[in-house]
């Protein structure tokens, strides 16, 4: 299914789910954009030590929804013909969804194997992608790397401007985002809990999905500006506003 925005573009859609138990709200508007019961979910288990955990019991909550069909890549290609499959997954596919575990490894898998242009051709031709953790962090232009300190390297692009930390309330990450924003340099920041979501359209429109509140950061000559969302809230990323 291909979504149109209102200048005749794909439009472009993401769901960041901040780690924990996924919100079904949040799940389910990712289904809906994927093409319903027709949908073709590739799952990307790259980031993960343990990716069959993951693929099932993200296999088994889509199936709840009505989804049938699923592409699997547990584990990244290493061979050319291994990297020609994947491509092929990736062409099927009408939603993309990482697992979690650990970003920098899901983002090397990707470096090495040049995919990077690959993941964000689909993206732009309006594949939803979606991601829970890990799977969040590297959606970003710029990652937070998820190790304690704040450093930072090249996500996948998909999400310009703005770092975004997950497990953020929970793991009390808002010192880490703010010192991320800061040394990378980056204004905008957006804290997701364990539990909870957000959902973004063409990079402009968020809404957040869940009980677990979402948190927006603007930072701009040394001040902060903090915003706190709860189920339902929306926030226009373009003038950085609920």
């Amino acid at each position: 299914m291909l979504f149109l925005s209102v200048d005749g573009f794909a439009s472009t859609r993401m769901l960041l789910v901040g780690g924990g138990a996924r919100p079904e709200s949040a799940l389910r508007r990712f289904v809906e954009w994927s093409g319903g019961t027709g949908a073709r979910i590739l799952i990307i288990g790259w980031p993960s030590t343990i990716p069959g955990d993951y693929v099932r019991s993200l296999s088994m909550e889509f199936a709840e929804l009505g989804v049938s069909k699923f592409l699997i890549s547990e584990t990244a290609p290493v061979s050319p013909a291994q990297r020609t499959e994947f491509l092929s997954l990736l062409d099927e596919a009408t939603g993309v969804f990482f697992t979690g575990g650990d970003q920098n490894r899901a983002m090397a898998a990707v470096e090495s194997l040049a995919l990077r242009a690959s993941l964000k051709s689909r993206f732009e031709a309006g594949v939803p992608f979606g991601g829970t953790s890990a799977g969040t962090a590297l959606m970003a232009e710029t990652m937070i790397t998820g190790r304690e300190d704040p450093r930072t390297a090249p996500g996948l692009g998909l999400l310009p401007r703005a770092l975004i930390d997950m497990h953020f309330l929970k793991r009390n990450r808002e010192p880490r985002l703010l010192a991320a924003m800061e040394s990378a340099g980056v204004q905008f920041g957006i804290g997701v809990d364990e539990d909870g979501a957000v959902v973004i359209e063409d990079s402009s429109r968020a809404e957040v999905l869940g009980e677990p509140h979402v948190v927006f950061y603007e930072s701009r000559s040394g001040q902060v500006r903090r915003f706190e969302l709860h189920d339902r809230d929306r926030f226009d990323l373009r003038t950085w506003t609920p």
